[in-house]
C-alpha cells in the first residue's frame, strides 16, 4: 500500500484484512511512506505495532509512486504481490479475484 499525504485517506488495516484475510494465504501488508510530512508516518507505525503482518517502510523523502511501489515490492516476502494506493482508488474487492 504506496501513500504520500493521505493521512485522511490511510484506511485500518482491518478493511485489508477483510478482503484479503482468511483466503488460505499468508496475509503480508506492506505499508510505503513516500515521505508525508503529516502523520501518516505514526499511523503506519502504528499498523505494525497493532499487526504482525504489517510491514513499514519508511522512505527519507517523497521519491514519487512508481519508487514507492518498487520499494514495496522489494520488502514484499509473498508469493503474490497486490498494489494498493492508500486513497483506494481501485476497490479492494477487485484484489481477491
Amino acid at each position: 500500500m504506496t501513500s504520500f499525504g493521505f493521512r485522511r485517506h490511510v484506511i485500518d488495516v482491518s478493511r485489508l484484512v477483510d478482503v484479503l484475510g482468511n483466503r488460505g494465504f499468508g496475509l503480508q501488508i506492506v505499508f510505503v511512506d513516500d515521505g508525508s510530512d503529516d502523520a501518516t508516518t505514526d499511523i503506519a507505525a502504528n499498523f505494525a505495532r497493532e499487526d504482525e503482518r504489517v510491514k513499514t517502510v519508511l522512505l527519507p523523502r517523497n521519491f514519487g509512486h512508481q519508487a514507492a511501489v518498487s520499494s514495496g515490492l522489494a520488502n514484499a516476502d509473498g508469493d503474490a504481490v497486490v498494489v494498493v494506493d492508500a486513497d483506494l482508488q481501485d476497490p479492494l474487492r477487485w484484489s481477491s479475484r
